[in-house]
């Protein structure tokens, strides 16, 4: 049978990733918490003293440095002395949110619109908390009022695409990306987004031309002082490096891996891409080392110790498989996301069916269809195990659902002993003869 490398699926992790911590910005790039001196383009009204404002000042040079105990406490002692300063509270409420504390960044927006019910900036930042919280309909709503205070709004068109993307309404967040970029041609994310809604309907040719797009519109940020050097071009290089990938050029993939961590080092991404692409250019320990960088820069992150076991998969080393994920369930039992949860499952699951350990693992391949349903490489191993136990039905059944997405496996099914007595059946024989007409 073919061993299928999973390293396709970061696109799909990185695709559900980047929508769903949009409020900030992680080793992946999500968005990141603004620094106050752009959030805040003023900071003082009428009535505002000086020495609010010093307070004021000192809290945005903490919060740069990444000091945002000390930018809270900062922050406070500004509104001590201007509680009705809506910037103000528009700028704690962001040093809340970069600490995760989302309530209290809620409160501190809510109090600003209620300074200024026509505040678009705190509408905005209180309808990206309710995103993070997975009120969708709530944010949604928050949204379009940002719009109907500011309709050239270029993050609330931004924010809108995120929600439809969410909700599976591609083709309408297409729309709002688009919409956001007419509104600020300089506004990175919306190409990254576009770029990889592309890429996940394989239309390489667009995504890669809306990355190229991000990466004028990044260096226009730059000079003018409103985005650091590396940081969102080493995302849009994650992302072109995806597609490239995706579409089978994987010298080109693998380089631009490397660019993305010259401009930004210690990317996870570009360590697992570098790991993905090595192995495909045949290299396995160059993929090791790779993955060996990224665990001990990211012990908490998954997915290089189920890349590590992916690979010895492939180098008939199923027992190391098991050694490397049971332990990954072991220290780390938390759930990540779907796509990541799911691949684990599935790939102890090919481990222990190599080894002979059916009844270990079934469930694991029944776990991951429960986290991702459209799992097809874990369908067709379910139909193995049915094949193994004589339940020829069930096995047919589960093999007609992934061969008729992803052709190769009925090519699979037709070579492997799993399915020796599968094949005698004329379901089998009619499904072989459906997949040849309409090829």
């Amino acid at each position: 049978m073919r061993r299928v490398i999973i390293f396709g699926a970061v696109l799909a992790a990185f695709f559900i990733l980047s929508i769903s911590a949009c409020a900030r910005k992680g080793n992946e790039g999500a968005k990141a918490v603004v620094p106050l001196k752009t959030a805040v383009p003023a900071g003082s009204h009428a009535g505002t003293s000086k020495a609010a404002m010093d307070y004021f000042g000192a809290a945005n040079e903490a919060e740069n440095r990444k000091d945002l105990v000390s930018a809270e406490k900062l922050m406070k002692k500004a509104l001590e002395l201007d509680p009705d300063n809506e910037n103000f509270h528009f700028a704690l409420g962001h040093i809340y949110d970069g600490q995760y504390r989302l309530e209290e960044a809620a409160e501190q927006f809510k109090e600003g619109f209620r300074i200024n019910p026509d505040s678009a900036q705190s509408h905005e930042a209180f309808g990206m908390i309710l995103f993070e919280q997975g009120k969708l309909a709530q944010s949604e709503e928050e949204m379009k009022k940002v719009l109907k205070i500011n309709p050239g709004y270029a993050r609330a068109y931004e924010t809108l695409g995120n929600l439809a993307l969410k909700q599976g309404r591609e083709k309408e967040a297409e729309e709002y990306f688009l919409r956001a970029i007419k509104c600020d041609p300089d506004l990175v994310d919306p190409y990254i987004r576009l770029g990889t809604l592309y890429g996940s309907r394989r239309e390489f040719k667009k995504g890669m031309n809306s990355l190229r797009k991000g990466l004028e519109a990044n260096k226009r940020q730059i000079n003018k002082g409103l985005s650091s050097a590396g940081g969102e071009e080493g995302h849009i290089r994650i992302v072109m490096a995806h597609l490239y990938f995706e579409s089978g050029e994987i010298k080109k993939a693998y380089d631009e891996y490397r660019k993305a961590l010259e401009v930004t080092p210690n990317l996870i991404g570009a360590f697992t891409g570098l790991a993905e692409t090595s192995y495909k250019l045949g290299k396995p320990g160059e993929a090791l080392a790779w993955l060996q960088r990224a665990q001990r820069l990211y012990p908490q992150e998954k997915r290089p110790y189920i890349l590590e076991a992916e690979i010895s998969m492939d180098g008939s080393r199923p027992k190391k498989a098991i050694e490397i994920l049971e332990k990954l369930r072991k220290t780390q039992p938390e759930k990540s996301d779907l796509v990541t949860d799911s691949d684990l499952m599935r790939i102890l699951a090919d481990a222990y069916l190599k080894v002979g350990e059916v009844d270990k693992s079934e469930p694991l391949y029944l776990e991951a269809l429960k986290i991702r349903p459209d799992y097809l490489q874990a369908r067709y191993g379910l139909a193995r195990i049915f094949a193994r136990k004589g339940d020829l039905k069930d096995s047919m059944k589960e093999l007609e659902k992934a061969a008729t997405e992803e052709r190769s496996f009925l090519k699979d099914a037709q070579e492997e002993k799993d399915f020796a007595k599968v094949r005698s059946m004329p379901e089998f024989k009619k499904l072989v003869k459906k997949i040849e007409n309409e090829d």
